[in-house]
């Protein structure tokens, strides 16, 4: 499943101040298509994502970063460069058993109150409350 995917693309609003997801005249990102992808090569991004440093409550940023360039790379990559990030405050993390947590929430939209059960990856505990309490 491409749970991270989902929630993203059902929440995520289409632009964010001077940003608009879009896949034209986006330039090639070398790791979309690399042989050994790290979440590193997307940290490495920071700056570039971030232009003012400050990454608190954007994690809109990192997804509209990836989605620019979703034309550039599988699905499974694209789901795998989602796990480097926390959803909810943005911060970067690096995937491993002790950041991923399987999570049920609430379908967007869904007119009879539907549940998805899938993981996500978090910087703290705060932020998986953060998840619940929507």
């Amino acid at each position: 499943r491409l749970f991270l995917l989902h929630l993203f693309l059902s929440s995520l609003v289409l632009s964010s101040g001077d940003q608009v997801i879009t896949t034209d005249k986006v330039k090639p990102w070398p790791p979309a298509t690399s042989s050994k992808p790290t979440v590193q090569h997307l940290h490495n991004e920071y700056s570039n994502i971030f232009r003012h440093g400050n990454r608190n409550a954007a994690s809109h940023l990192w997804a509209s970063f990836l989605l620019n360039r979703s034309t550039q790379m599988t699905a499974d990559r694209l789901k795998f460069f989602f796990t480097g990030f926390c959803s909810i405050s943005g911060s970067p993390v690096r995937p491993s058993d002790y950041t991923r947590y399987r999570v049920t929430i609430p379908m967007v939209n869904s007119p009879v109150n539907k549940r998805m059960t899938g993981f996500m990856y978090y910087c703290c505990w705060p932020c998986i409350c953060d998840t619940q309490d929507f």
